[in-house]
């Protein structure tokens, strides 16, 4: 009986035990439960607009930036440059070509002061290697050895000095054309005379006598208004038309009568017939038959040029372009109707 009443204090004990325990968890969970509840309350107590004014009126915290340091550019002052400026242009004014006769032209512009130029021709003419060039002035130029009724066209171009350029002029000269009045070259037996004669020297040899000796008409006449040869230097008169004077024998024509002559080497001249020399187609020189002298020369002034006096003969020179030589042909022509200014 006592063991029984032992083991029922013991589980009494046990079940009281375990009732303090779960009151004592209760009155814990009671407590951290009110403990909550009051911790919630003072939060919920508080108006919600302290809280939104307390976040508001926080103050911002802006981010520290350190300074930026740029690098210091040093200015560097240049001198100030000169405009460029465009090189001088040199050009050739008042570029002019004239007429002479049908072997010459004569080319002139301004000059400028210590320039020199080059000038350059450009043709179709035939016996171009008979072109000269015969500067008499630095803007003065006469171009010789030329062919009858052709064009040339001359080129003049200043010569420049470094930073200079060159602007080149171009002018275009025609020779004289002629009107054939008689063809002695269809005359067989005339052509065969005076070009084949069959004498080496008969119609390459020039002789010459002196206009001061022509003081009866016509001939005088015909040599008045004449100049000496300002081109050639041969000392040849020449008259206003660019002829030659000329004595020749009165088979081809008589005073005033203007010829075409072509010579074997391509060169052309025309001569004016200012004397006679009778009724044959030539005449000789010093009674001498071999030296056939069909065109004759008249000059002016105290002595024909020194190589004349030597050789008695104007064939076999060069005379600025010039040069005599066997007589390929003679045509009688008209007079122009212009005259020229050498």
């Amino acid at each position: 009986m006592k063991k029984a009443r032992l083991f029922f204090c013991i589980l009494l004990t046990a079940v009281s035990c375990t009732a303090c325990t779960s009151r004592t968890e209760g009155i814990t969970e009671t407590r951290e439960e009110t403990m909550f509840s009051e911790s919630r309350t003072e939060l919920t107590s508080q108006p919600q607009t302290e809280l939104v004014t307390e976040l508001v009126t926080e103050p911002q915290t802006e981010p520290v930036t350190e300074p930026v340091t740029e690098p210091v550019t040093e200015l560097v002052t240049e001198p100030p440059t000169e405009p460029e400026t465009a090189p001088p242009i040199v050009g050739v004014s008042n570029l002019a070509v004239g007429t002479i006769s049908v072997s010459c032209l004569k080319v002139t512009w301004d000059n400028e002061p210590g320039r020199e130029y080059n000038v350059s021709v450009d043709t179709d003419a035939l016996f171009q290697e008979n072109i000269y060039f015969y500067f008499k002035e630095n803007n003065l130029l006469y171009l010789t050895g030329l062919r009858e009724n052709s064009e040339y066209n001359i080129t003049v171009t200043p010569i420049v000095s470094e930073g200079e350029i060159a602007e080149s002029q171009t002018v275009v000269g025609h020779t004289e054309t002629v009107n054939v009045v008689y063809n002695f070259d269809e005359d067989q037996e005339a052509y065969e005379k005076y070009c084949y004669s069959g004498v080496l020297y008969s119609t390459n040899f020039f002789a010459g006598e002196k206009a001061s000796g022509l003081t009866a008409q016509p001939s005088s006449g015909a040599i008045a208004g004449s100049i000496k040869d300002p081109i050639t230097d041969t000392g040849i008169c020449r008259d206003e038309y660019g002829d030659y004077c000329v004595a020749m024998g009165q088979y081809f024509g008589y005073q005033g009568d203007r010829y075409l002559i072509t010579f074997q080497n391509g060169q052309q001249i025309t001569v004016k017939q200012c004397d006679d020399k009778g009724l044959r187609w030539y005449h000789t020189v010093g009674g001498d038959d071999n030296y056939r002298n069909i065109v004759e020369f008249i000059w002016y002034g105290e002595r024909a040029p020194e190589k004349v006096m030597y050789t008695g003969s104007w064939g076999g020179y060069f005379w600025n372009g010039l040069e005599f030589d066997h007589i390929y042909s003679i045509q009688k022509i008209e007079y122009p109707s212009e005259t020229v200014e050498y």
